[in-house]
């Protein structure tokens, strides 16, 4: 066993800190060199066992290979024009105070120079701001616009505008439950964007505008689970009436059309 136990293991320190240093890819600078060097020079005249010879050795070898890393690393920075943070506070500390001001100077370009401005010319400029008239006396001359509020249309509206007769519209519903029944497999659930996406944005607005309509006439329902961004639609074998003096419950789904893309992509 090793006779100075606390000398041997800060030897042991030193090793294992310089392996780290080189498996896990680590700043190299972090191993204080000099500082370790310094400490192998101090404990070894105490050295007599072959272990502890061995283990300096070991700690010459690492803090070589951790000198040669960082030799590689600035031989990187170099290569790539890398500006290390550190690179730079030492070259503005070793910089004088005179070189600094005259870079400073070299390399300042204002926008604006106080020199092309007059006394006269701000005096111009102030005197015309205050006597435009304020913003909201200009704003009462103006032609009231109607504010319109957002809203929806109702089936017999659809039909009113002759968009689309009530038949066509039962079939396009019909066909789109039955879509949902087949798709929602095992599980009793299909995914809402999967459910609605297609090839096209407006296809896909189409086909969410139909599934509304599914699910405010009862044939089917929505589970929304906010924490995992996640809708599901859940086809009803049949249309269920809704319960009496329990109000309709709504829920908005905006259409982004950056998670269309992102659904159509995967």
């Amino acid at each position: 066993m090793p006779k100075n136990g606390l000398s041997y293991e800060e030897l042991l320190r030193i090793v294992e800190l310089c392996k780290a240093v080189q498996k896990q890819g680590f700043d190299p600078f972090h191993v204080d060199v000099k500082g370790s060097l310094e400490t192998l020079r101090r404990y070894l005249p105490n050295w007599s066992l072959l272990e502890e010879l061995l283990l300096d050795a070991e700690a010459i070898g690492q803090i070589a290979s951790i000198i040669r890393l960082q030799s590689e690393w600035i031989r990187k920075k170099a290569t790539l024009l890398d500006v290390d943070p550190l690179l730079i506070e030492l070259k503005v500390r070793m910089t004088s105070s005179e070189d600094l001001a005259s870079f400073f100077i070299d390399s300042w370009h204002p926008i604006l120079n106080l020199q092309n401005l007059s006394p006269g010319k701000i005096r111009e400029a102030m005197d015309y701001w205050n006597q435009l008239t304020p913003l909201y006396d200009r704003m009462k001359k103006l032609p009231a616009v109607p504010r319109l509020q957002p809203g929806s249309l109702s089936l017999q509206e659809i039909i009113g505008l002759q968009l689309m007769t009530e038949e066509e519209f039962n079939t396009l519903l019909l066909g789109l439950w039955r879509e949902l029944l087949s798709k929602a497999g095992k599980e009793g659930k299909v995914e809402y964007w999967d459910f609605i996406s297609r090839e096209s944005y407006e296809e896909t607005i189409r086909r969410a505008y139909l599934t509304s309509f599914l699910v405010s006439e009862r044939y089917a329902a929505v589970e929304a689970r906010p924490l995992q961004d996640e809708i599901y639609l859940i086809p009803n074998e049949d249309r269920i009436p809704p319960p009496k003096g329990v109000l309709p419950k709504s829920l908005a789904i905006p259409l982004e059309m950056s998670k269309w893309k992102k659904v159509v992509e995967e």
